[in-house]
């Protein structure tokens, strides 16, 4: 798993058309996840000054509006708490499968837009460029790196035989398998899975001392 934070100012995330009406929120806050009758959707806290309570329908920022949970003051601020749908598209996507869980933290306000995400390497880093996209993103601060270098470290091949390897014993003391072995299970030639095992061996070496 690996998480991802990212950040985009108030003057471009406020430039976008979508997002243009937002600017009258004084913020806008992630609380959850729910169900619901529309499949899963977010739960937002808006906090605001004298503007109306946004009708059911309708759009904030990409996101449809299903059903207002709650609303209170607390002295010249108006809260409201949301259920808003995700939208069908391949941006939501990830979230719409639940391969990626917004967290807490998540808000826009006239500082701008921050969004905190948690979910698999490969994912996060697909969102990542999705966004990028379409929106001019300004800061990220992640351990998404690390677990993307981590899953492409090696190529599927290389992985494969140093995953048998493993399994079967091979780096163990004595060894519970050979290279013969190995090369029958795995129906290549000794030559391969021996340069296959020593190029994992060499970038698994590489990562461990460029980490230190």
């Amino acid at each position: 798993m690996g998480t991802l934070r990212f950040s985009i100012k108030s003057e471009e995330i406020f430039s976008i058309p979508t997002f243009a009406d937002l600017n009258q929120y004084l913020a806008i806050e992630f609380r959850g996840m729910v169900p619901s009758e529309s499949g899963l959707c977010l739960m937002v806290e808006t906090i605001s000054r004298n503007i109306p309570a946004p009708p059911v329908g309708i759009e904030l920022g990409g996101y449809q509006v299903v059903e207002i949970l709650d609303q209170w003051n607390n002295a010249t601020l108006n809260h409201r708490l949301l259920v808003c749908r995700l939208t069908e598209s391949e941006l939501f996507k990830g979230i719409i499968e639940g391969a990626i869980i917004p967290a807490y933290g998540t808000n826009l306000s006239s500082n701008g837009m921050v969004v905190q995400l948690i979910g698999r390497g490969g994912e996060l880093s697909q969102l990542l460029e999705h966004i990028r996209q379409v929106l001019p993103v300004s800061k990220v601060t992640t351990s998404l790196n690390q677990v993307v270098v981590q899953q492409s470290l090696l190529e599927s091949d290389i992985e494969k035989t140093l995953q048998a390897a493993h399994d079967l014993g091979f780096y163990q003391n004595p060894k519970n398998t050979s290279l013969r072995e190995l090369s029958k299970r795995l129906g290549m030639s000794k030559s391969s899975v021996s340069n296959h095992l020593r190029a994992a061996e060499n970038r698994l070496v590489e990562k461990y001392l460029d980490d230190r």
